[in-house]
């Protein structure tokens, strides 16, 4: 397969993989991005507690690079409760030392994007300034021993 062209669009982050700061597509051609490191998008479990309003064991789904993410990626599976509510709240370490968290709420089994703009602002966890240094997810349910799983993932650039 033949090189990208230098400056041709990258239209799916989810299909590159980063190695030592080069990006490859999915067949392993290097694709000239020119935002610094990527961060390749990992699933992360972040599942609710067995006990109703308490929240289960934080999921790091980065730590490490400064942060400038595109999207956040959360899969709400198994079976929802007939009055069941789920809250996965997001926190961001930023490089001041300070955090910020967005809370993202689900009813139902599907598939919710925090991006810029729309319902889940990525906006609201970005701080200007500075960077994200470290990204960590945690669930909540309305009822004990939910039975709804919670997986997230996160796509950005790292500088």
């Amino acid at each position: 397969m033949p090189n990208k062209k230098i400056g041709e669009r990258i239209t799916n982050l989810y299909q590159l993989q980063v190695e030592d700061g080069i990006f490859y597509d999915q067949d392993g051609v290097p694709v000239p991005v020119g935002l610094g490191k990527g961060v390749k998008p990992t699933a992360v479990n972040a599942n609710p507690s067995a006990i109703a309003n308490t929240y289960g064991t934080e999921a790091t789904l980065f730590n490490g690079l400064n942060l400038i993410p595109q999207s956040v990626v959360l899969t709400f599976g198994g079976t929802f409760g007939i009055t069941e509510t789920v809250t996965t709240t997001l926190t961001a370490t930023y490089s001041d030392g300070t955090t910020g968290t967005l809370d993202v709420t689900a009813t139902a089994t599907g598939i919710q994007r925090v991006t810029y703009g729309g319902t889940n602002n990525l906006e609201n966890l970005v701080k200007n300034g500075v960077y994200i240094t470290k990204l960590t997810a945690k669930s909540k349910s309305t009822i004990d021993n939910s039975a709804v799983t919670v997986s997230v993932q996160v796509v950005g650039f790292g500088q």
